[in-house]
């Protein structure tokens, strides 16, 4: 290859080319990090949405390792205990309306020193928790209904004995009426949202039914008592409709409530009427 020569390499173009290479590689390294600017900006987002979610769940049932962080468990003095049979299904014996199945619910009116929640027990969970003691809780449901705070057990619901838990006088009262709310007397209209005591003269009976409902059939009585100065019509439901009432008699019927048309309709309260 003697005699042959190559040209002189022009620099002026090197360097040009090189500039644009420069340039070519600052812009796909700004575009770089602008991309993952936004990366990490959505993923935060979804990071946060999903921490959201998870708190709300880990509020309706908790689920840390240690019993005692303030994190997995509450601290609350039961403060009140209110159980009831609850009958599940009716059915017709001899003619006579009777109970076919049913179950023992409790209602246990809990506090922390600051507010009322009330846990829903029923079956082997309804001893766990007793009047006046108090406990840590972990592991649990937690829901807010109708402007009450309502607690239920889950299957791997603790409980540990802890020492008292000081409840006000005003907050003690709250947390009884949680679970058996007062009953005073009635006078017309009436509130919807009230519970009602009437006291007066059966003068009408009628024979107790079955009437279907969405959760099958239940038993039902309807009676009207001659009170001070009016007849007030009243239907009793479920257990309150198998009371043994006659003619004539003297009743108390308490834990009414105001339904359609100002009747008053019996709850799940009214289990037993007292002869005045």
């Amino acid at each position: 290859m003697k005699g042959i020569l190559f040209p002189e390499p022009d620099r002026s173009a090197l360097l040009s080319v090189k500039k644009k290479n420069k340039k070519k590689h600052e812009l796909c390294a700004r575009s770089f990090c602008v991309l993952s600017y936004i990366y990490q900006q959505v993923v935060t987002e979804i990071i946060s949405s999903s921490v959201v979610g998870v708190g709300k769940q880990a509020s309706q049932c908790l689920r840390q390792e240690t019993p005692y962080s303030a994190a997995a468990s509450i601290r609350v003095k039961c403060v009140a205990k209110y159980s009831s049979t609850r009958a599940e299904s009716f059915d017709v014996v001899d003619v006579v309306v009777a109970v076919k199945s049913s179950r023992l619910v409790v209602a246990c009116a809990l506090s922390n020193s600051n507010e009322c929640v009330v846990a829903h027990l029923k079956d082997d969970d309804c001893s766990r928790l007793q009047e006046g003691q108090s406990y840590y809780i972990k592991h649990y449901k937690l829901i807010s209904r109708y402007g009450q705070k309502k607690l239920f057990f889950c299957p791997s619901t603790v409980i540990f004995k802890t020492s008292a838990v000081d409840v006000s006088a005003e907050l003690d009262v709250m947390c009884r009426h949680a679970v058996c709310p007062p009953s005073k007397p009635y006078e017309r209209p009436g509130s919807a949202g009230d519970y009602y005591t009437l006291e007066g003269d059966v003068i009408r009976l009628s024979a107790t039914h079955l009437q279907s409902t969405k959760n099958g059939p239940v038993a039902v009585q309807d009676i009207t008592l001659q009170c001070t100065g009016s007849q007030i019509d009243i239907t009793l439901w479920r257990e309150a409709a198998l009371n043994d009432i006659a003619l004539g008699e003297r009743r108390t019927v308490m834990h009414l409530r105001v339904q359609r048309r100002g009747r008053l309709n019996s709850t799940s309260y009214t289990e037993k009427m007292e002869i005045a």
